[in-house]
């Protein structure tokens, strides 16, 4: 597929647009935290980025019941073999399926549409995301090591090794991923939970950056 079909097809999709959104947002957020730019630019990229999140906010709005739908259909184990594995894609959907109706009930009260404190939402909303990153890197750490156990075992073909190896760098890469998140997650935690409140504007946008990149790089390949 051509490089201008890819684009057409990301941007047509609702998700390929969040993840483009997502990139720009914290590109806006890693150039104006680099100190390097006039302050009127880095504020104007400030005040993007936060548009472009509240934009993010409300196009997931729907979210919450087409992931329950394809939780039902694939099972919230998904179908995972390894017991562990299984066991914390478990833990992660019902994380996730938490996580939409408590960041809804947050975009609700910060447009004044429920009489709620959206503070305290978007908190747990938060916390509720932190919990999922920390089960997929739980699952993907888990996941090398299966396969790892799979190569030694001395019965693998060499084409089968090499599926094997490619599969164990998607893992770190998911790692990798789930981690630079996960370093965002906790710092907009109430303060008193580990490093919550102390990255710059810069550390979290380039967080945000390595993350979204790898998120885009993925779907591109399954449009291929």
């Amino acid at each position: 597929m051509k490089t201008h079909q890819v684009a057409t097809t990301v941007l047509t999709s609702s998700s390929g647009r969040d993840k483009v959104a997502r990139l720009v947002c914290y590109s806006c957020h890693l150039l104006s935290g680099s100190k390097l730019l006039p302050p009127a630019l880095s504020a104007s990229l400030s005040r993007l980025a936060g548009q472009l999140s509240i934009w993010r906010a409300t196009s997931r709005l729907a979210d919450g019941p087409l992931l329950l739908r394809h939780v039902l259909h694939a099972g919230l184990a998904g179908g995972e073999e390894d017991w562990l594995t299984g066991l914390l894609k478990i833990l992660t959907n019902l994380a996730d399926l938490l996580y939409y109706p408590v960041e809804n009930i947050a975009w609700a009260g910060e447009h004044r549409i429920l009489p709620v404190t959206p503070d305290t939402w978007w908190n747990q909303a938060n916390c509720l995301w932190a919990i999922s990153l920390y089960l997929n890197i739980g699952s993907a750490i888990r996941k090398v090591y299966v396969l790892r156990q799979k190569m030694g075992g001395g019965e693998v073909s060499d084409e089968g090794a090499r599926a094997l190896d490619k599969l164990e760098k998607e893992q770190y890469v998911n790692i990798i991923q789930a981690g630079c998140d996960l370093i965002n997650a906790v710092h907009w935690l109430p303060a008193g939970h580990l490093w919550a409140g102390r990255l710059s504007q810069g550390r979290v946008g380039l967080n945000g950056f390595i993350s979204s990149i790898i998120s885009l790089y993925k779907f591109v390949k399954t449009v291929k």
